[in-house]
């Protein structure tokens, strides 16, 4: 059951990749909504027993080089899952990052649109009650927007530090999982299949 069980995660990532470069191209909020899907679904799987570690009886049944095989395919498997979280974690970020854009921008609109009030003269003020009013309110409104618009700046600030951050563990996890891939050099049933009927003939 194991053996089946590893050969289907590797046609079905093999089939994945095929679909996502020949057939449809994926929105990036679906696919982030994907990943995150499988990434809290591996986290509620934690506390079971995989189903692809072969029990006792099996590994002793394997050759030195078939239980290295299965040990770098449980270390290859725990790298795509964290890939999945890690990419999943940066288009939220992304996606986070375009609404603080928006948000800015907008409000830096509303700001524009008063701006004419610095060409003022002050003659043209009148001492009346109600522009007195006025003034106050407008200026109440000016201190909300600046405030609003410091607070955002921090939040864009606080997350392009996150997004450095996370960028930094993805490119040293693909960086792991690309130098594992390159140790393997048979790495498809096939392939063992082929090795084993030439040892045969030997």
């Amino acid at each position: 059951m194991s053996k089946v069980h590893r050969a289907f995660e590797k046609n079905f990532d093999k089939f994945e990749l095929y679909v996502r470069r020949n057939i449809v191209a994926v929105p990036d909020s679906v696919a982030a909504e994907v990943a995150q899907i499988r990434a809290e679904k591996h986290k509620d799987g934690e506390g079971e027993t995989p189903v692809a570690v072969p029990d006792e009886e099996d590994t002793s049944l394997l050759s030195k080089d078939q239980r290295e095989e299965r040990r770098v395919d449980a270390q290859l498997e725990a790298l795509r899952l964290k890939l999945r979280e890690l990419t999943a974690s940066n288009k939220r970020l992304e996606m986070e990052q375009k609404a603080l854009d928006e948000r800015t921008q907008h409000f830096q609109g509303l700001v524009s649109q008063v701006a004419f009030l610095d060409d003022v003269p002050e003659r043209a003020i009148s001492p009346l009650k109600r522009t007195a009013e006025h003034i106050s309110a407008l200026h109440d409104a000016f201190l909300q927007m600046d405030s609003i618009q410091a607070a955002l700046e921090e939040d864009s600030r606080q997350f392009k530090r996150s997004k450095v951050a996370t960028r930094g563990s993805f490119r040293n996890l693909r960086k792991r999982f690309t130098a594992r891939t390159a140790e393997m050099t048979y790495r498809t049933t096939e392939d063992l299949e082929e090795l084993h009927s030439k040892l045969l003939t030997m």
